[in-house]
């Protein structure tokens, strides 16, 4: 998408593109595997719609669940760790074989997947986007005989589908082939472009009559449509739905000393509607309704449900465990409830409000509240509606519920419920600034403590930026949560709320390079660009123009003339010379990604719906670039000797269905070609390495997206594009959305995905001495400064040395070093990490004296005095010395206000919020001894409000 321009250049790609991803890179193609890279998932952890969970009957530590992403999640010790399954997509629901738990079945928009080692690896059993276009939500697997399976055409019970048909699918030999079975409502195959039926549960009656090859008799299906059966094993249904204007929701059957008892619970609407819980006991002949002490929650969802009809509908959702026949669960938005005599009578066992609470902004949020006592360790402190929920076969106290957040996990029958999908761990921040009326001793909630995740990610993923100034901070936007920052590498994740939304989409974030410091974020729908000036502490919002500018999908800083960019998909490209203070619209076509070309800051690259645009006098006038070749564009990737690479579709194509090409430019777009790589049918984003612009980063998919066999890659090129090397195999992701390369690291790479942050690393360590340097000796610059850098993925370095040929010269990754001798030198760099890897570097100086005789003096100048105003966007100084190197090479440079050592170091920023005077001194210290200072005064003021 984005990043800051400098000489060196940064670069960032963007796409908008449907998540499908799978084992990566199955089938032989000209393309091999890179070595020694490293790649995990990183991020705050989850946030989206849970569909589909499954417990181990046997061993309850054993859990399956999956997201509104169709990402797949499974651990193996009750939550504490969790792995991110491959090559499963969009899954719907899960099942394991109460016969044999090694064999486990899921289901989604893709088709039906089967494991057999414990979900070890997965295949397909059922294609279906292949031939079909629908999605199958629900599953079930004959009690008697594990050969037999039904899947159904389905989604949660609150949302209808259009395309969904309410087809039934059969197999007898444990998935190698597939029937399609009657339709319940005896669908008319002609009509199939109006039918819908959705159904959300299949249950198998183990009571039934059974028939070997064929199973039971008697089968269920239930879903917001209707309830129906067969008696004969899926050849022909019965419409027995006993709710004439409520929507069905979840449908459960507890086997009794062999007798079959039904409880279906039924989502109110009017009045008139049959509502809540009902149980039969003559195999759905007859229904009771079964309500007592379940009057609040009822009442409630029928407030909220009876005037949106086909709309969103709040669930009722049951569940029970075969290890107790007596009792049952049921879970809604207002709570959930239990009744341990067979539904005769339910306790609420959670409380029906939400808890809110006023957030500094003054919008209402919800966390966690001690009022709330059962739910202070979840993610909301709440319920965020209700989609699914499960118990454990060996357990009936263990009990698992997903909502439009989190799963949340209970281990005493439902009284009290945490989250196992992260951790809280230390504040970021007062919570009383954040929440003026947060009670004392409140629980942590996510708006003042930082979050640890413990492998899950379910969050769409915009964009990214690592601070240069520090590459430990990560910026992250997301599509639902807003903005989050990790200042630990992407261990822990804290979200801001000082002067930015508590919460909202968010899409593009930028760091000055200037100024240590400054991010820039959009967020909203509605042109909100807000400015942080302490690493993202503290907002200002620095808008454009809110009423009509629409999203800000990207943004870029050119650093040289302190301009930042930020485009809008509906009005075109804005600029700011004065930190948004005022903006110009220099761009009117609505544009998804913009570019600065590196030899000339003037030149500006625009990716339209329409088409590559090119402005050479920075946005004055714009002109479109290879119209007969390209359509929408969706990324832009510019690197160093005029090269430009883009992704679009054909000329006269705008859709993202539509397949894309690479092209590539070597002479500032003047003309392109076409590098597409065969085996890749559609590229999601390209990025091209700031110094190399042979080196490519890629994601893209082999087949159509909307087929089954598509494989995603993250892949990188060496030579331009003409061969590629996969980053990694067997790893879940999806096609990304952006790829963006660290500045310090073009080996450090971030890919953007529908359901997770991807970052990518060289997992050897590395060492860089710095460019080669043509020193010019005088009397005030003996000195050439050595600044080296390393990459080590367990951040363990512990020590940094120099030496000039095999003379030994000092240690530090940064210092001063005298030269006394013209000609050519040759110096290295050699780093050790804590395990005693070593790796090194050199570097050559070329040293001209040009008759210098003398040796200079070293001196110290700690600047102007200032005069600081303090505003709420403006409460640091920059301390910025200079200084000149004698004889001796630098070892230190510190400064000290009031005669206190507050940094190591020639530049800083530091705050002053405090009205008067205070003295700063600059000190620098050479190898021989010798000191120099200087000092200088700064006169704090503070703005009235």
């Amino acid at each position: 998408m984005h990043k800051y321009f400098t000489t060196t250049g940064i670069w960032k790609i963007t796409l908008v593109i449907i998540l499908a991803f799978s084992t990566i890179f199955t089938k032989a193609e000209p393309i091999n595997t890179a070595d020694n890279i490293i790649a995990k998932h990183i991020g705050p952890a989850i946030g989206g719609a849970m569909f589909a969970i499954a417990i181990d009957p046997n061993n309850k530590n054993n859990i399956f669940f999956s997201g509104d992403m169709g990402v797949v999640y499974h651990t193996i010790n009750g939550g504490d760790t969790w792995d991110i399954v491959p090559g499963m997509n969009r899954i719907r629901s899960i099942k394991f074989d109460p016969n044999n738990t090694n064999i486990i079945w899921a289901v989604g928009s893709t088709g039906v997947y089967k494991s057999i080692d414990g979900g070890s690896n997965w295949n397909y059993s059922f294609q279906t986007y292949r031939a079909f276009n629908y999605t199958l939500g629900a599953i079930a697997i004959d009690p008697t005989d594990s050969n037999i399976i039904y899947v159904a055409e389905g989604f949660v019970p609150y949302l209808r589908l259009t395309h969904i048909r309410g087809r039934v699918f059969k197999s007898t030999d444990g998935g190698a082939t597939w029937i399609s079975l009657a339709r319940p409502g005896g669908a008319n195959p002609s009509q199939d472009s109006i039918y819908n039926r959705n159904y959300s549960t299949i249950i198998i009656d183990p009571n039934s009559t059974y028939t070997p090859g064929e199973g039971h008799s008697d089968v269920y299906l239930m879903g917001r449509d209707g309830l129906f059966k067969t008696e004969n094993a899926g050849s022909s249904w019965n419409n027995i739905t006993f709710f004439d204007e409520g929507q069905g929701s979840d449908l459960i059957l507890i086997n009794d000393n062999n007798q079959s008892i039904l409880f279906s619970s039924v989502i109110p609407i009017n009045n008139h509607a049959k509502k809540g819980i009902y149980k039969s006991i003559d195999n759905g002949i007859t229904w009771q309704e079964s309500n007592s002490g379940l009057d609040t929650i009822i009442n409630a969802l029928y407030i909220r449900n009876h005037d949106i009809r086909n709309n969103a509908q709040f669930s009722l959702m049951l569940a029970h465990s075969a290890s107790d026949k007596n009792k049952i669960y049921v879970g809604s938005w207002q709570g959930i409830a239990k009744s341990t005599n067979q539904g005769q009578t339910w306790t609420q066992t959670t409380p029906a409000e939400t808890p809110y609470i006023q957030h500094n902004s003054g919008a209402y949020v919800q966390v966690p509240l001690n009022n709330h006592p059962n739910q202070t360790e979840t993610f909301l402190g709440g319920i965020d509606n209700f989609i699914k929920m499960t118990t454990s076969d060996s357990d009936s106290n263990f009990v698992i519920f997903g909502d439009n957040q989190d799963i949340h996990f209970s281990t005493d029958g439902g009284v009290t419920w945490k989250s196992r999908t992260f951790d809280y761990t230390t504040s970021f921040v007062n919570p009383t600034d954040v929440f003026p009326g947060l009670p004392n001793g409140s629980p942590k909630n996510r708006y003042t403590h930082k979050i640890k995740s413990r492998g899950v990610q379910g969050l769409v993923n915009t964009d990214v930026a690592v601070d240069p100034f520090n590459s430990n901070i990560y910026y992250a936007t997301y599509m639902d949560v807003g903005l989050e920052i990790s200042r630990d590498g992407g261990e822990t994740w804290e979200h801001p709320s000082q002067g930015i939304p508590p919460r909202g989409h968010a899409w593009s974030v930028v760091v000055d390079p200037n100024n240590n410091g400054v991010v820039w974020v959009s967020i909203g729908w509605n042109g909100k660009i807000y400015k942080s000036t302490d690493h993202g502490v503290s907002w200002s919002d620095v808008g454009i123009d809110v009423s009509s500018t629409g999203k800000v999908t990207d943004m870029i800083f050119d650093a040289q003339s302190n301009t930042l960019y930020a485009s809008s998909e509906t009005k075109g490209i804005f600029k700011t010379t004065n930190n948004g203070q005022s903006w110009q619209n220099i761009f009117t076509n609505g544009t998804f990604d913009i570019k600065i070309d590196l030899a000339n800051n003037n030149i500006l690259y625009a990716g339209t719906k329409t088409g590559l645009y090119k402005s050479i006098n920075g946005g004055s006038s714009w002109t479109q670039l290879a119209s007969d070749k390209m359509g929408k564009v969706y990324n832009i990737s510019v690197g160093t000797n005029n090269t430009i690479y883009v992704i679009s579709n054909k000329a006269g194509e705008y859709s993202s269905w539509n397949n894309r090409d690479l092209w590539v430019s070597s002479n500032q777009g003047v003309s392109f070609s076409n590098i597409t790589p065969s085996f890749m049918h559609k590229i999601g984003g390209v990025a091209v390495t700031p110094n190399n612009p042979q080196h490519l980063y890629i994601s893209a998919s082999e087949g159509n997206q909307r087929y089954i066999d598509e494989r995603i890659i993250m892949a990188q090129s060496w030579d331009g594009g003409l061969t590629w090397e996969n980053l990694v195999n067997n790893f879940a992701f999806a096609l990304g959305s952006d790829i963006y390369i660290n500045p310090n690291d073009s080996q450090h790479v971030f890919f953007n995905t529908q359901f997770s942050l991807i970052e990518v690393k060289n997992s050897t360590l590395q060492a860089n001495a710095g460019p080669d340097i043509n020193h010019t000796v005088t009397a005030s610059n003996s000195a050439v400064h050595l600044v080296g850098t390393a990459i080590d993925p367990n951040n363990n370095i512990v020590k940094y040395e120099w030496f000039n040929g095999t003379t030994f010269i000092g240690t530090g990754a940064s210092r001063w070093y005298v030269l006394t001798e013209d000609g050519t030198h040759t110096l290295t760099l050699k780093v050790t990490d804590a395990n005693g890897n070593v790796a090194s570097d050199t570097m050559v100086v070329n040293v001209n004296h040009q008759g210098a005789t003398q040796t200079g003096t070293l001196t110290a100048n700690a600047g102007p005095d200032i005069n600081h105003t303090v505003t709420a966007s403006n409460q640091q100084i920059h301390l910025n010395g200079i200084l000149t190197v004698g004889s001796s090479p630098i070892v230190k440079q510190e400064w000290f206000k009031d005669g206190v050592k507050v940094w190591t170091g020639s530049s800083a920023w530091y705050t002053l919020v405090t009205p008067g005077d205070y003295n700063f001194e600059f000190r620098v210290t050479a190898e021989d001894g010798s000191v120099a200072s200087d000092t200088m005064v700064v006169t704090v003021v503070t703005v009235t409000p």
